[in-house]
Formats: C-alpha cells, structure tokens, sequence
C-alpha cells in the first residue's frame, strides 16, 4: 500500500546543505525526476500514474459523490503538479482553471444543454468530438497524440 510515508521521510532534514528545500522526499530528485524513479514512462513521454499526491489549485473538486474518466483523471494528476497541499484520493466533477477562463469538467453535456445554454444536440456534435458517457472531459477537445497546437 502506497502512503505518505512511501515517498516522504518526516525525520529528514528540511534542507539540503545548498539552501534547496527537500520537501521531506526519500530521495534528492524533485518534480519529474522524482516520479520517474518509480513510475513508467508511456512512448509519448506520459508518466504512468492516474493522479499526482498534491493536487494544485487548478482544479476544484465539486462533487465528491462521482469520479471523472481516466483520461481527465489522467491529465489533472500531472498538468495540476505536486505544487498543492490538499491530498484528494480520487477525483469528482469539478472546475479547471485554465489561463484566462475555467472549464467544468465531468459535466453531463445534455443537462448544461437544458439549462439553457447554446449547445448543439449531441447527436450533432463533430463526432472527433469525445464524451464520456456523455460528459465532457479533457479527452472532449485534447489529444495527447495530436500535432494540433496545444493538442487539441
């Protein structure tokens, strides 16, 4: 069973000799490095793993009750880093904070459809246009093997 401890030694010291914080790691790599000690790597430089320890801010859970698509799961658990503090052991509907705008993910396309905003049926969406079980989820518009700019 992976726990804190796994990755954590809380008896470590806070620093390196260089003034570098150790975030209390069992070994000296940070980021990336870190990850790779222990976890594949996917031909498309991916890391194997289905969500990072440390969420960030970026992504807000919303409902606790479900949990979004591997794809999305995916995705949050590296592009929302090992920068947070709050420990989720797995993820609900929720809220992406992209740069300048936010977007719902694990929202349920027909019932925002019927709340009245400007959606076209789903039947008549661009079929390269993905649902999962009819939700949207970073997989909707990303594809980690498009040459497309920020594939999408």
């Amino acid at each position: 069973m992976v726990t804190c401890n796994t990755c954590h030694n809380i008896h470590r010291e806070r620093f390196l000799t260089s003034g570098e914080k150790t975030y209390f790691l069992r070994r000296t790599k940070l980021g990336r490095a870190f990850c790779v000690s222990c976890h594949m790597v996917k031909p498309e430089g991916h890391v194997e793993t289905l969500i990072a320890a440390h969420p960030s801010k970026k992504y807000k859970v919303m409902d606790k009750s479900k949990t979004i698509d591997p794809i999305s799961m995916e995705c949050i658990g590296c592009h929302d880093g090992i920068q947070g503090s709050n420990v989720e052991h797995r993820l609900g509907p929720g809220i992406w904070s992209h740069e300048s705008y936010s977007h719902p993910i694990s929202v349920d396309y027909n019932v925002s459809r019927m709340k009245g905003r400007r959606l076209k049926h789903i039947s008549m969406v661009d079929r390269r246009i993905r649902f999962f079980d009819g939700r949207i989820g970073c997989g909707t518009c990303h594809d980690v093997y498009s040459k497309l700019p920020k594939n999408l």
